[in-house]
């Protein structure tokens, strides 16, 4: 390989290191397959599996298009072609893409920007498109289908003295309607602890993440409790429910049989410093909010009434009264435990709810979703954040390769009664069922015109 060093730079060097590496790790990996072809045509049981050719195959992966040969074989017990290679790997007959794609398009799809910037930063990694943005969004709604489906292993229901359940809303456009709706969103969990020994960042414990799938709050708090009752015994257990002041929050409380609702401080802190103009008094405000001084507070905002004129009078009036009225709800969550006789070490402030839904204000700005839209995408991005989203994607694979099989296993017996009785002479142009991208009878039409069928 020859380089201009005029026109070098470390980006391009990079660039082209990477490029290299992947193609070198792409030649190995088919390497390796054929290698262990070879190991299982040596060990494998001779009275039951009888070599009959050598077939190449191709797979879609993480480090590109991966071609190799493999054998096939004859069952003599039951009669079935088949290659041992594939079923050591569990490698599905009709499978293109491999796991690790499927995961990390997916994965790129619910982080978001777009179906379409997943296909492009996908294609950009693999140095070739591997699917469409449409195949992307397809294979979103697939796993989120798949979650929605898989039951969480039976256990002992848990006892914890405290339990918090941190809830937001999101405001989206919808499609085929003119005003917003609010998606509702909750992450339940016990606490927290250090993400490592001597961490000076928290991580939270046991979370449960759920997402309303109605654009509507009837069944919210209903749905969340079933959830909730299916690993943890409430009977002993405090609730706390942390929420920015919406009515929709609060009703949860009449859910739990022992439950406190805290105001999320940080939107009451956030009102506070965006009602006042001065740097002075916002310090000071902020300061008696984490003493939970209300006296300091309700003083620091009078001063800053005596000189506010216009809208930043009517805001700074507002935010005094919300202040007043809601008090005893915005005292720390831990204060009131403590009146309680709770032990408070290891507690922290509430917020887990406002950093969740960020992750989606950043994906869904902008844009009209359908409500089953919306749901899918949350319901992966929750298996991202918890990192368990290979064991979902995995399963998506196993279910489209068994519908391809089954489409192609039908189409095939479509076509050949079509072909048969015709007249002889066969009308050639284009087919428009070629053009449909990833559909089951495009797959099926495509494969008949590059390797033939034998009726």
């Amino acid at each position: 390989m020859e380089f201009n060093l005029d026109e070098l730079d470390l980006g391009k060097l990079e660039a082209t290191a990477f490029r290299m590496a992947m193609l070198i790790v792409r030649e190995a990996l088919g390497e390796i397959l054929g290698a262990m072809d070879d190991y299982l045509a040596t060990v494998r049981d001779k009275k039951r599996y009888e070599i009959r050719e050598l077939e190449e195959r191709e797979l879609d992966t993480l480090v590109g298009v991966v071609r190799f040969k493999r054998r096939s074989y004859r069952d003599l017990f039951t009669g079935e072609m088949v290659h041992l290679l594939d079923q050591t790997l569990k490698i599905r007959e009709y499978q293109r893409i491999s796991e690790g794609v499927a995961r990390v398009a997916v994965s790129l799809a619910a982080s978001g920007p777009s179906y379409r910037n997943a296909r492009d930063k996908l294609e950009e990694m693999l140095g070739e498109r591997v699917v469409s943005h449409e195949g992307i969004r397809q294979l979103l709604f697939k796993t989120s289908e798949v979650i929605d489906k898989s039951k969480e292993p039976e256990v002992p229901r848990r006892r914890v003295k405290v339990l918090f359940i941190e809830a937001d809303g999101l405001w989206t456009g919808r499609q085929g309607k003119r005003r917003k709706e609010q998606t509702r969103h909750a992450v339940v969990h016990e606490g927290w602890r250090e993400r490592y020994p001597g961490s000076r960042e928290y991580e939270t414990i046991r979370e449960i993440r759920y997402m309303h799938p109605q654009g509507c709050r009837q069944g919210f708090w209903e749905r969340l409790l079933s959830q909730i009752e299916q690993v943890y015994d409430l009977e002993d257990t405090i609730v706390i429910i942390n929420g920015d002041g919406a009515s929709w929050i609060r009703e949860g409380v009449a859910y739990f049989p022992n439950c406190m609702y805290q105001y999320d401080r940080f939107h009451i802190s956030r009102d506070v410093r965006g009602a006042l103009s001065d740097r002075a008094l916002k310090a000071k405000a902020v300061e008696a909010l984490r003493d939970n001084d209300l006296g300091q507070t309700v003083e620091v905002l009078e001063a800053g009434l005596k000189t506010a004129t216009g809208k930043e009078c009517k805001r700074l009036r507002t935010v005094k009264d919300n202040l007043m009225s809601n008090w005893e709800y915005i005292l720390d969550y831990r204060l009131r435990l403590e009146a309680l006789g709770y032990d408070c070490s290891g507690l922290r402030g509430l917020g887990s709810g406002e950093s969740n839904i960020g992750k989606f204000k950043s994906r869904v700005r902008g844009r009209a979703w359908s409500q089953k839209g919306i749901y899918a995408l949350g319901n992966v991005l929750f298996k991202v954040m918890e990192g368990s989203l290979g064991l979902y994607t995995r399963q998506v694979v196993n279910c489209l390769d068994e519908q391809l099989k089954t489409v192609v296993t039908a189409g095939a017996g479509l076509v050949k009664k079509a072909v048969l009785g015709e007249e002889p002479g066969v009308k050639r142009g284009h087919f428009p069922c070629l053009d449909r991208g990833t559909e089951g009878y495009a797959v099926l039409f495509r494969r008949l015109l590059e390797e033939g069928c034998a009726f």
